[in-house]
């Protein structure tokens, strides 16, 4: 991401996830596997739910923990695209 046409890390993170590029979000240093790919599609939903407006349409700390502690897939509305842009 160029430093001149670099919005938010918000709005980053959302044009990543929404062309499912958000592997790109991992530093390629690191040569991610498949499970680390998938994880951080997990944790980029996650993320990208707790951002959502209205607050009410939030997950609560609990469903976050259970979202980031449970081995399957997310089972929830994907999050649409957050509203600070």
């Amino acid at each position: 991401m160029e430093p001149s046409t670099a919005g938010s890390l918000l709005e980053h993170a959302w044009h990543l996830y929404e062309n499912d590029l958000h592997s790109d979000l991992i530093d390629e240093t690191l040569e991610p596997d498949e499970n680390t790919i998938c994880a951080v599609k997990k944790i980029v939903e996650i993320a990208l739910m707790c951002t959502q407006s209205p607050t009410s349409v939030r997950p609560t700390m609990s469903e976050v923990l259970v979202l980031l502690t449970n081995d399957s897939s997310i089972e929830t509305k994907p999050p649409g695209k957050p509203t600070l842009f």
